[in-house]
């Protein structure tokens, strides 16, 4: 028995990442939603900027996680002080 089965990852569109990254901050009440920046590179999501919180950067790595395709997260994301 030979398996020649692959698995091709998804391709990930970065607006659609960003877009669920945005709506799980709304939904979590966030209000600087706007100031992070999401690269996709493959199944590699990076995430970088400010938001106001350690609860609102790990919501944001979180909703990354849960993109379907995402295999990586670079989590270079600040506290506002």
């Amino acid at each position: 028995v030979e398996n020649r089965i692959t698995i091709k990852p998804r391709k990930l569109d970065t607006a659609e990442v960003r877009n669920k990254i945005l709506d799980a901050l709304k939904r979590s009440a966030a209000t600087e939603e706007r100031s992070i920046d999401v690269d996709v590179n493959g199944g590699k999501v990076t995430l970088s900027g400010n938001l106001n919180s350690y609860a609102e950067i790990e919501t944001a790595q979180i909703a990354a996680w849960n993109a379907a395709g995402v295999t990586e997260v670079v989590n270079n994301l600040r506290m506002n002080w």
